[in-house]
């Protein structure tokens, strides 16, 4: 039950209570202590966790809120005891996700996009210059510019994973970069269309 609780419910955009998006750290922040004195108390629960876990992964097609709701969830049972026991899988799994985001972007999308990098700044350069109010200002080029809902995915939880390894101690990176080295050579390298997750 706590485990579906990683990710809010689904509600419209609009109806989002402005104090869910305030409390959000300190709901992540009950949740993985709630899950670390059952570990405590339970010895067996984290290996049942795991499994639990894995059935609830976010899927290729879920939002990018979603995703990086449960993935900072997941990110945060990552300390101590808990991260001993458990946070090599949890690595993994975060890794295989950025993965399977990662070959699903076309290289016709990465080409597009960096083609109509130049054209998006001669643009604005010249919105700057003499706004003709012609249709196409900055929301035409942002439309061909985000076109690749996998990509804003995969942006979004690399900054998650990045910031979960700026917050740990010394010793606590050294471990995480043993277990994300081990992972990187048993998966990562042996993807022929990883693009930008390795």
């Amino acid at each position: 039950m706590l485990v579906n609780n990683f990710t809010p419910p689904i509600v419209e955009r609009n109806e989002v209570p402005t104090w869910a998006v305030s409390r959000k750290k300190d709901i992540f922040s009950h949740l993985c202590g709630s899950l670390k004195t059952i570990s405590d108390t339970v010895p067996l629960a984290p290996r049942m966790l795991r499994d639990i876990i894995d059935r609830s992964m976010p899927k290729l097609f879920d939002n990018k809120a979603k995703m990086i709701s449960f993935v900072e969830c997941m990110l945060g049972l990552d300390t101590d005891r808990m991260g001993d026991l458990i946070g090599a899988i949890l690595l993994a799994k975060v890794v295989d996700l950025l993965t399977e985001l990662d070959v699903n972007i076309t290289w016709e999308d990465i080409l597009q996009e960096e083609h109509d990098k130049g054209i998006f700044e001669m643009e604005l350069e010249d919105l700057d210059a003499d706004d003709d109010g012609d249709g196409f200002g900055q929301a035409g080029t942002k439309v061909c510019l985000g076109g690749n809902a996998c990509a804003e995915k995969l942006d979004g939880l690399m900054v998650v994973v990045c910031e979960h390894l700026k917050s740990l101690d010394r010793q606590r990176l050294y471990k995480e970069f043993v277990i994300l080295k081990t992972i990187f050579r048993a998966s990562l390298l042996r993807v022929h269309r990883s693009k930008f997750a390795q």
